[in-house]
């Protein structure tokens, strides 16, 4: 949030330096014109305080703004991927995304992990090499969260989509 207080501040103790500046050019009187230069220079640190409070606020917003900019473009990125896959039922409700016949470029065969895309994050799910004794089931891990999945060889007809 904008530390308006800052601005605010700096913007009085510079209408308070004019003053006493136009004051100190005014008076005859050496005493008067020495104690009101003491307050020019208070005023003038005063000022100074109020305005490097105000720039390390826009420095703040500026690094804000480009943490910002940085995740929309990230956001932009994952929508564009994301418009490539459609989520899947592999297996009585084994859920992934799949990448849909038409994306572009062209990629080799695989899925990703729903839990992860729902983070929008693109984590292919990858084959667990675990050795298992029912060698019907195919077993994908995503290496992002942990999740698992086994699909049944005997679902996929012919030689079947199996990434």
């Amino acid at each position: 949030m904008v530390d308006f207080g800052a601005i605010t501040g700096a913007i009085t103790s510079l209408n308070a330096i004019a003053e006493l500046a136009k004051n100190i050019r005014e008076t005859k009187d050496e005493k008067l014109a020495s104690d009101k230069f003491g307050e020019l220079t208070m005023a003038l640190l005063e000022a100074l305080k109020f305005i490097r409070a105000a720039e390390d606020e826009y420095t703040a917003l500026r690094r804000e703004l480009a943490d910002l900019k940085q995740q929309v473009a990230e956001i932009d990125t994952f929508a564009a991927e994301a418009a490539n896959y459609e989520l899947t039922d592999v297996e009585r409700g084994a859920l992934v995304y799949a990448l849909k016949e038409t994306a572009t470029p062209m990629q080799p065969p695989h899925w990703l992990c729903a839990s992860c895309y729902q983070k929008s994050k693109k984590s292919i799910l990858q084959r667990d090499s675990t050795p298992i004794k029912d060698t019907r089931q195919i077993f994908y891990r995503c290496n992002e969260c942990g999740s698992k999945i086994s699909v049944d060889r005997a679902n996929f007809p012919g030689s079947g989509y199996i990434p």
